[in-house]
């Protein structure tokens, strides 16, 4: 299983290259992506999710799921001699140079592990990821949500945690476009009611990606904010 918390490594200048065996994941805070990345960068990604103008490769691939989110994007990822470390060095577009984590946007280094988790899981692997939508503006968000739902298509469990309603909408879609079987997918919301134990509430999705309930304070936030605005 790999877990991928909530607070996820921020920008580093170094991060942390063990022995090829202590990256089979890329560690609860995302610190190992780079590692697992160096070492197993030449493996070939599952056939379901590779970009086909890209070669098959995971490096390749992570390379080019990056540039889908973020366009332009791109990476290196670099041994340092002498420590048991790499760095990451990331551009935001293909015009500026190789820059330090620091010195690009948030959401690259914090959506970085994600992609690579996502892209090195193989067929029976469980992952867990809390809060894919940290940093991402709403596209990004709800194209996350598509990466996840096809990920699960090629047969890694996935378990999320999100508040992102783009992330749902991402599933939703992924559902709609027959990319993922409405009877794979398990939605569960935890209410906070003061005094009352949090009993989930789990609507069902048909094959549309539509659902058959909307428990109160499920993503509607929009719709009691746009009724107040009009």
């Amino acid at each position: 299983m790999n877990w991928i918390t909530a607070e996820r490594a921020g920008p580093r200048e170094l991060l942390p290259l063990r022995i090829s065996n202590d990256h089979a994941r890329v560690g609860h805070h995302g610190e190992l992506a780079a590692g697992l990345l160096y070492w197993r960068g030449q493996d070939v990604v599952d056939s379901s999710l590779l970009l086909h103008d890209t070669p098959p490769t995971l490096f390749n691939q992570v390379r080019g799921y990056m540039q889908r989110f973020f366009p332009g994007c791109d990476l290196r990822v670099t041994p340092i001699d002498g420590v048991s470390a790499v760095s990451l060095r990331l551009r935001s577009d293909n015009r500026s140079d190789f820059q330090r984590p620091q010195n690009v946007g948030f959401g690259l280094t914090q959506l970085f592990p994600i992609i690579v988790s996502l892209l090195a899981a193989q067929g029976g692997d469980m992952l867990v990821i809390e809060n894919p939508e940290v940093h991402l503006h709403p596209y990004a968000q709800q194209e996350i949500g598509m990466l996840l739902a096809e990920t699960a298509a090629s047969g890694v469990q996935v378990i999320l945690e999100t508040h992102s309603d783009h992330v749902l909408n991402g599933i939703r879609l992924a559902v709609k476009q027959r990319k993922l079987p409405a009877t794979d997918v398990r939605i569960h919301f935890f209410a906070h009611r003061p005094g009352q134990p949090a009993i989930p509430e789990s609507p069902a999705m048909d094959d549309d990606g539509r659902l058959n309930s909307w428990p109160e304070g499920f993503f509607d936030q929009f719709d009691f904010a746009l009724a107040k605005l009009m």
